[in-house]
């Protein structure tokens, strides 16, 4: 089991500092941390590309926040299963929804995500 980072931020002015800092914290190895730096409205995310060829079957990905994942609620869980689908674990180390019985966790997921996706499945 190898652990991997990925990290987005919306702007190229924003810093990733803080959510390297976090991999860095889970013993995640520097050459195993990706990121984009792109609006989530992009569907171009090189990093997000390259992660999926290193990546193989028992490995863990971790993401910081499940907003940095997708890009709106439906990218976020194709995204998911797309990991699920190649063996690959997802782990959220900053939102609690893991911690929520079952049935509030879809509309704690869209909340947290963001909240104007919220108001769009609502």
């Amino acid at each position: 089991m190898r652990l991997f980072g990925y990290a987005r931020v919306s702007t190229s002015q924003q810093s990733l500092d803080a959510q390297i800092k976090t991999f860095r914290a889970h013993k995640v190895w520097k050459n195993r941390i990706f990121f984009d730096k792109a609006s989530g409205s992009t569907t171009e995310r090189p990093g997000l590309d390259l992660l999926k060829v290193k990546m193989e079957k028992g490995d863990v990905l971790l993401v910081t926040k499940l907003a940095r994942l997708g890009r709106d609620t439906a990218d976020m869980i194709n995204l998911i299963k797309e990991f699920k689908q190649m063996g690959i674990a997802v782990r959220f180390l900053e939102d609690v929804i893991l911690h929520i019985p079952l049935p509030k966790k879809r509309s704690l997921a869209i909340r947290l995500i963001s909240p104007h996706q919220a108001s769009k499945i609502s």
